[in-house]
């Protein structure tokens, strides 16, 4: 701190003659004396900076000591922020934010914006949002007081909430022992970013900076058991990446304890396959049925028809013979029995009939 006293020890196993303090960007040494500990009084914003140390041991001159920055100010440094897992997330997730800083006793205030959200002597000091949504969206920030004396402000932590919906995962294909797995994203952005994860949350593939909205991912089929699979998309926002919701699983493959994994796909193949069988087979129903009606006529006529045909035949010759003046004086009665044989006959079919 400004006005303070900062003592800088240059610690050498050596008895040495000389000690010597460097400051970086300073040729020569800012001070030279025969003991390891040198004093800077009335500090001052100009005493902040990189400051190192080396000795003399007879005429031997040792290397430059680790480097040491000391920072004078009428403040403390600035804590750091960050959130976790990040600070772009889904409504609904949660959301940690940390700020940390080396000095100790102090008390931390995180803000929003201007205003104050929460004050704690714990370092490093954890927030935790629940359930986030558009409320808590903003800008954070956060600095610390010791003593009497406030740190600077923190950098701005800006939490986004973005709603991503998951994607679609589905088994295109199979090809000579690997597969073929299409992720699709239900909208699309200037770049995307893939990502397919396994049953144990490690990533298996990732394809980078795309301009589709759907992409494939090329894996070998996992012989002699099951495996999940699931995939996300991301999109950029600034210097940050935006995450989708996961995908729904994805089960390739069997063991003793599992039924096989059938995909949207086939079982939209399976479906479309029995309703072209169904109309096959109502086709060839209908097609029996009609059939069937053309051999049910019946070939030998009734009764009621057999005599009423051979009354039109009868009257018909007839007619024709009294037309004809030859014929006429041919006609003999037994053309006349046979017809009422005929006609006798007709009647006893539709007695039996009856």
């Amino acid at each position: 701190m400004i006005g303070i006293t900062a003592y800088l020890n240059c610690i050498s196993s050596l008895n040495a003659d000389q000690y010597y303090l460097m400051k970086e960007g300073i040729q020569n040494a800012i001070k030279e004396q025969h003991t390891p500990v040198f004093t800077i009084t009335n500090l001052t914003e100009r005493d902040s900076g990189l400051y190192t140390c080396r000795y003399r041991k007879n005429s031997e001159l040792s290397e430059h000591s680790e480097p040491v920055y000391l920072y004078a100010s009428d403040r403390y440094y600035p804590p750091t922020i960050i959130a976790e897992p990040k600070s772009i997330v889904q409504p609904g997730q949660n959301v940690t934010i940390i700020c940390n800083t080396p000095y100790r006793n102090i008390l931390f205030t995180l803000f929003k914006g201007d205003t104050v959200i929460e004050e704690t002597e714990a370092n490093p000091f954890i927030h935790v949002i629940h359930n986030a949504s558009e409320e808590h969206a903003g800008q954070y920030s956060c600095r610390y007081k010791k003593l009497q004396l406030q740190s600077y402000f923190s950098s701005p932590l800006m939490i986004i909430i973005k709603a991503l919906p998951r994607p679609l995962i589905i088994l295109d294909d199979y090809m000579e022992g690997k597969l073929k797995i299409n992720c699709k994203a239900p909208e699309k952005d200037k770049k995307m970013w893939f990502q397919l994860f396994n049953g144990s949350n490690d990533v298996v593939d990732e394809i980078k900076a795309v301009t589709e909205s759907a992409v494939d991912f090329i894996l070998p089929y996992p012989e002699g058991s099951y495996q999940r699979y699931y995939c996300m998309y991301r999109i950029r926002m600034g210097s940050n990446f935006a995450d989708s919701l996961p995908s729904d699983e994805l089960i390739i493959g069997t063991d003793s304890s599992r039924n096989p994994d059938f995909t949207l796909r086939n079982m939209i193949r399976l479906l479309l396959s029995a309703i072209v069988v169904l109309i096959l087979i109502a086709i060839a129903v209908i097609h029996f049925q009609s059939i069937k009606r053309c051999h049910s006529i019946p070939t030998t006529p009734t009764a009621p028809r057999l005599k009423l045909a051979v009354e039109s035949e009868y009257t018909q010759m007839m007619e024709m013979r009294t037309d004809n003046p030859l014929e006429k004086s041919l006609t003999s009665s037994p053309h006349t029995t046979v017809v009422s044989a005929m006609v006798q006959m007709a009647d006893a079919q539709e007695e039996e009939s009856l």
